[in-house]
């Protein structure tokens, strides 16, 4: 075999592996965020706890100004441990909604499974401990419902639990 093939092969080898290397480290290297404590457990129940994290608090936009944002924390902070949640039912989904803001945190779909094999219906949103995917509502603008000092609006129902039944638009 001729030496610059040697060379070649050898130099794809060194190449190939320092790429390997760098795959590894950004799989399973040491991470900046280590200092972070573990996740809370899972909230198995279908209300929204103050210790998940508030995507509201934490969006940074440059239409809403800094202050807000400081006030909008705080406010946060102190609000209620347990909120009740508003469960929608239908033939199609199941929703619950947060009274503060008006927020969308937990979708199933109960035409389709979560696997093949399961019973359990889909689910397109929901705020735990693990993720959060929710549907905001509100707006944010300069006289928005949501821009206020006192922080996101907390909105009254009549009862916590609605059901249309099958068949109804």
């Amino acid at each position: 075999m001729q030496q610059w093939a040697r060379f070649a092969i050898l130099g794809a080898m060194f190449v190939t592996a320092y790429l390997l290397i760098l795959a590894w480290q950004k799989d399973y290297g040491h991470s900046t965020t280590s200092n972070q404590p573990a996740p809370a457990a899972v909230v198995e129940s279908h209300e929204v706890s103050a210790d998940l994290p508030n995507s509201q608090a934490t969006a940074t936009s440059t239409d809403v100004p800094q202050a807000n944002i400081a006030t909008q924390q705080v406010t946060d902070a102190t609000a209620p441990v347990n909120q009740q949640l508003i469960s929608v039912q239908t033939d199609l989904y199941h929703l619950w909604i947060n009274p503060k803001g008006g927020d969308i945190v937990r979708i199933e779909l109960l035409n389709h499974d979560k696997d093949k094999n399961s019973d359990q219906p889909f689910v397109m949103l929901e705020s735990d401990a693990k993720r959060t995917y929710v549907a905001q509502s509100g707006l944010i603008g300069l006289n928005g419902p949501d821009s206020s000092r006192q922080g996101r609006p907390q909105y009254e129902v009549e009862k916590t639990a609605y059901t249309l039944a099958d068949a109804k638009d």
